[in-house]
């Protein structure tokens, strides 16, 4: 079955009968399924004990350049085909608190995406396993999430000032509201929405401060990673040879305003 849906594009390429669809048996010696799967995670996570990459340099190094790909074309990893979308988890991070009437799907959720300190004093790390149970289980589907992304449309427009889609301002649930019938109470379910907080960056040329303070529009820390000084903090990079002051000379200062 698998070869047949592989093969369903161009199958007369050259190599696709023999490179398109490869099944490898497993060999124990060697390691199993899930430690298979666990070194494609930690490659693009940490890299930690994997040595060298295909490139002979630290894995490590790869991790960061595997992520800053990711971050720049906004590809989500690992993301499991049937299961709870990554997106609901990210955005119920960004969630600082929930409304009063929240669903118990939505407290759930957001209590299982946040390292929590109990009052006891032990702390709880975030689990996926969790969230999975406050989106319904392992076989919910699209239409039976109990946790969904709340979008909005904004003024916002792109390059080419076109028009942006919708975009993820939070997390909804269904929940239970009372209203009035006349003289009698009815309950009626509606989706209950918890607001994420986001961030519009801008670039501020460090020619025009539009009212910024010389002080304001610096770095917010004191040591700029992009920087080169020759005063050995930054040894890995120093043959480059440049100095924060030339570096703040020609960078643009960068401020965080509220969307």
């Amino acid at each position: 079955m698998i070869r047949h849906y592989a093969l369903q594009d161009s199958p007369g390429e050259p190599g696709a009968t023999e490179h398109r669809c490869d099944f490898k048996p497993i060999d124990r010696t060697k390691g199993t399924a899930a430690g298979y799967v666990l070194r494609y995670v930690v490659r693009a996570t940490d890299g930690e004990g994997l040595g060298q990459d295909m490139f002979n340099q630290p894995a490590q190094v790869a991790a960061k350049l595997i992520n800053a790909w990711a971050s720049t074309w906004g590809i989500h990893l690992f993301e499991q085909i049937g299961g709870p979308p990554v997106g609901v988890w990210r955005e119920t991070r960004r969630v600082k608190e929930l409304p009063a009437d929240a669903p118990e799907p939505m407290r759930v959720a957001h209590h299982a995406v946040n390292r929590l300190a109990p009052a006891e004093g032990e702390v709880q790390p975030a689990s996926w396993r969790r969230f999975i149970d406050a989106m319904g289980g392992i076989f919910a589907t699209r239409k039976t999430f109990r946790v969904r992304l709340h979008k909005e449309t904004t003024e916002r427009t792109g390059r080419y000032g076109d028009a942006l889609p919708a975009q993820e301002r939070g997390i909804k649930s269904a929940g239970i509201q009372v209203s009035r019938d006349g003289n009698a109470m009815r309950e009626v379910m509606v989706d209950v929405v918890a607001n994420s907080v986001h961030h519009v960056w801008t670039i501020v040329s460090s020619g025009r401060r539009d009212g910024l303070g010389a002080a304001e529009g610096r770095p917010w820390t004191s040591v700029n990673n992009c920087t080169r000084s020759a005063s050995g903090h930054d040894k890995e990079n120093a043959e480059t040879g440049w100095s924060r002051h030339e570096f703040e000379a020609i960078a643009p200062p960068i401020h965080r305003q509220p969307d």
